[in-house]
Order: structure tokens, then sequence, then C-alpha cells
């Protein structure tokens, strides 16, 4: 299959015109922007949709959200998972950030290309930030056990941890969700969701 928004629209039939439209937009976005910043890799590119925003859509189908959550991407490099869950839950907000200007200076330009309302960026580090969070997104950062010392100034009880890993990338304590079982493409075979609630 070609990559683009079809891919979307095989497990997401629901996405309004709006919508669809806006994660098109993005496509082209993305690919302009990385040809002068690599926020994702060169060869990478051509599977944007199937390996970056449907992945990241992949929560989607697992966890709910309220417009009442206090929501935080933690190293979002291009945008990812915040991005496309922000285009898919339009009425939620969500902050995003990462340490590298360049990426965040990216996706800025991504979000007001967009026109994205409900997406607030910072250029900083997670200890970085004094506010506790509802839910706390991550994908690709690190192995999951640091990923959770980097984040735990920003939790509370009853925080909920979503972070998109490796199948191999073991942690005690949380519910693992695979992907392969909602997604049928090959690339999902490596690749779980795990849930943690602090």
């Amino acid at each position: 299959m070609e990559d683009n928004v079809d891919v979307l629209l095989k497990y997401f039939k629901e996405l309004s015109d709006e919508q669809i439209e806006l994660f098109k937009k993005a496509g082209e976005i993305y690919r302009e922007i990385n040809k002068n910043v690599n926020l994702i890799s060169r060869k990478d590119i051509d599977n944007l949709y199937l390996h970056h925003i449907l992945h990241s859509l992949s929560i989607v189908k697992y966890c709910h959200f309220s417009s009442k959550d206090n929501i935080i991407d933690v190293g979002t490099g291009g945008g990812f998972p915040g991005i496309p869950l922000a285009i898919y839950f339009k009425d939620i907000k969500f902050t995003l950030i990462d340490s590298i200007h360049k990426k965040i200076n990216s996706v800025n330009i991504i979000v007001d290309k967009l026109g994205l309302k409900n997406v607030e960026t910072k250029c900083c580090r997670s200890e970085d930030l004094k506010e506790k969070y509802d839910i706390i997104l991550g994908r690709g950062v690190s192995k999951v056990d640091i990923f959770l010392k980097m984040i735990k100034s920003l939790t509370k009880h009853g925080t909920k941890i979503i972070y998109l890993n490796g199948i191999s990338d073991d942690y005690n304590n949380c519910k693992s969700k695979l992907i392969k079982d909602i997604f049928n493409e090959e690339y999902f075979e490596t690749k779980k969701i795990t849930e943690i609630n602090i």
C-alpha cells in the first residue's frame, strides 16, 4: 500500500472530512520540513503515515481521554504521538515538550500551519516543569524504566503513563497491549503500548 492517508482510513473510518484534510496537509508539511530538519530519518519519511501517524493513533484504540485531562507528550521529537492525537481529539488540549530547540521549532511550524489551537509546546526537559499531569505520553524516547525516571516529577497519584515501545522492552507492574492485534501491517509486529498507573 502506498504511504498516504488511506492507511488511516482503513482503521479510522470515523474521521471527518476536516480531519482527513488535516492529516493530508500534515503529510505535506512534514515532507517539506524534513528536507531541512531531520525530524524523521530520510529513509523513513516515505513511511510517514504508517510508521509515525498510524503508530501514534494506536493509542486511540486502547485509551480513553477526557477534555478534563491534563496531557503531556514528553520527548515529542517531531510531534509524535502528540500532533496526530491532537488532530483526532480536537477538543482535548495537549502539551508537547522536547529539549531540542530545532525539533520544537519545527513542531511549532507544523502546529501553526495546521491551525491546531489545542496544542501548546515547550522547549524544556521534563524535570524543569512544576506541573503535574493526568496522562503522560511518550514514544520510543528510551527504555521504559529510564523514561519513568525522566518523568517522575510530572506524576501524581492517579497519573496514567502511556508509552509506545518495542515488544522486547519489558517492565514489571504494567499492562502491555500488542499493536499487531489492531493493525495488521508487518511493521507493528514488534510494537506495543505500555500502560502504567501511578
